[in-house]
């Protein structure tokens, strides 16, 4: 007998209802947020727009919005600034206006600026061909500042580049010029070649001074203009219509008609020019933005431009040597020569005026055949040589007698010599070291170049107090910094800027030099 018993239905479980957050919640959640970030921002960390150019190329700024800068607030409750260290600074209005009563800093008062920190307290600071002059609170000498290679390798500023893949030979000889047969040659497949048993030299074009003030220069003037400053970029403000537009001053010579209303506009509509500080020429640094052309012919073509010639200088490059094969790097100071001369089995050795340093030999025992990357500098008197990213060489020429702020240099160029059988070279590059200086210097004349009141002691030096830093900006001849008014007090202080995060394909960490010694 079957027991058909039907099962008991399964009680239908009643569904409670989901309690709905109250208004008072949401604000609550959102207040807490709202008080979170606003402590981050106050106490840890701040993101920073980078607005002009003073810090050019190290970061780039448009008066729209450039870099965006991570600054972290805590780093200096447990430590100091350092030398060489990018930070970030209320603008020292007060201290600024007591020096300066006559001129107007209420545009600046309240604003954040970004430099790099070159003085530390206590400290008399002299800028002298370039470079920067160190007396320590209690020394009795001034002694040169000089950069670490991972800060160094931030700002280096571009001077040549080129991969020779669309370069024709008379482009090449513009720029470059051979000593006797022609022997370097540019490739079809654009890479630069050389076959030589005996030295074949390529130099470029160097930076000269002539004359006894130094205010001659070489003649590839017409070059430097036609082919940089040319492509410099202006925006412009329409007062009509309100429309801002770019043009670079090859399309409208610093003038332009307004795309909005038509209106001709000239240059008191011009709101940011870029003041290029990496021209082609030699080491050469600008501090003047006015590029100026009197008629097609004529001397006073480039009435306006101020340059000062910039010794410390890198050669990069990609080398692919024969089996005999030897690159020499030489690198002009004045009357001084710095050579760094590699073998095809990766031998390298620096030599000074022909003479070989102390010390300064090594060998890679990964250089094998095929493409290798060199790179070669001088800067701060430090010679440094690196094949395939690693440093190989690393030395401390002595320190020279310290040069007045009037002394300049005279020469600077850079010449590369091939011997030894076949030797190719690509992705060729010059760049030179930020140039410091205070108007003290003897320039071009006509140059707009003045005296920057901080540097006008007798010497040239400038004291920090003890609570005090100085602050200059890497694009130094369009750089409103401590020249003008003087030390960053303590107070001021915001912290260390440590990442650029924007945009995204310059996304970088900042060195943080370590403490000196």
């Amino acid at each position: 007998m079957n027991d058909n018993t039907d099962a008991p239905p399964e009680r239908e479980q009643k569904k409670k209802p989901e309690k709905k957050e109250s208004g008072w919640g949401i604000a609550l959640s959102l207040g807490i947020a709202v008080a979170l970030a606003l402590l981050i921002r106050i106490f840890l960390v701040e993101i920073f727009v980078i607005p002009s150019g003073s810090m050019e190329p190290t970061l780039h700024g448009r008066p729209e919005g450039g870099d965006r800068i991570l600054c972290t607030k805590t780093n200096y409750l447990f430590r100091n600034p350092r030398r060489w260290e990018i930070f970030v600074f209320k603008f020292p209005y007060t201290q600024a206006k007591n020096f300066s009563p006559s001129l107007d800093y209420e545009e600046f008062k309240g604003q954040n600026f970004v430099k790099r920190c070159v003085g530390l307290p206590g400290e008399t600071i002299m800028i002298a061909r370039g470079d920067v002059f160190v007396k320590k609170p209690l020394g009795e000498k001034f002694v040169r500042a000089i950069k670490s290679g991972n800060v160094q390798s931030e700002i280096w500023i571009p001077v040549y580049g080129e991969d020779f893949s669309d370069l024709k030979q008379d482009e090449f000889e513009l720029w470059w010029r051979q000593s006797g047969e022609k022997d370097w040659a540019v490739t079809k497949e654009g890479t630069l070649v050389v076959e030589a048993q005996a030295g074949a030299h390529l130099t470029y074009l160097p930076c000269v001074r002539g004359g006894e003030n130094g205010e001659e220069l070489h003649t590839g003037m017409d070059a430097i203009y036609d082919r940089y400053v040319l492509r410099q970029y202006v925006n412009f403000h329409c007062p009509d219509c309100g429309h801002n537009f770019t043009k670079t001053v090859r399309d409208q010579k610093i003038a332009g008609r307004c795309p909005g209303c038509g209106k001709y506009l000239r240059e008191d509509c011009v709101t940011f020019y870029s003041r290029r500080c990496d021209l082609p020429t030699v080491g050469a640094s600008t501090d003047s933005a006015k590029w100026a052309r009197q008629g097609e012919k004529g001397a006073n073509k480039y009435r306006s431009i101020s340059f000062h010639v910039v010794p410390d200088l890198r050669v990069k490059m990609k080398a692919k040597f024969g089996a005999e094969s030897k690159l020499s790097i030489d690198l002009l100071d004045d009357d001084r020569h710095l050579q760094a001369e590699i073998l095809a089995n990766g031998e390298a050795a620096l030599f000074l005026n022909g003479r070989e340093l102390p010390g300064a030999r090594a060998k890679t025992e990964t250089f094998a055949p095929g493409w290798h990357k060199v790179e070669f500098y001088q800067a701060d008197t430090a010679a440094r040589l690196l094949l395939d990213g690693k440093l190989l060489l690393d030395h401390i020429l002595e320190q020279q007698i310290l040069p007045t702020t009037r002394d300049v240099a005279r020469n600077s160029g850079v010449t590369l010599s091939a011997s030894g059988g076949r030797l190719e070279l690509d992705d060729l590059c010059i760049d030179r070291d930020i140039y410091y200086f205070t108007g003290r210097e003897p320039v071009r004349r006509q140059s707009t170049s003045h005296t920057y009141p901080r540097f006008d002691s007798e010497d040239g030096s400038f004291r920090l107090a003890d609570d005090g830093y100085l602050a200059l900006g890497d694009n130094c001849p369009s750089s409103n910094d401590s020249r003008n008014w003087g030390k960053v007090p303590a107070e001021n202080l915001r912290g260390p800027a440590v990442l650029r995060w924007w945009p995204l394909h310059r996304l970088s960490w900042f060195t943080i030099p370590g403490e000196e010694k």
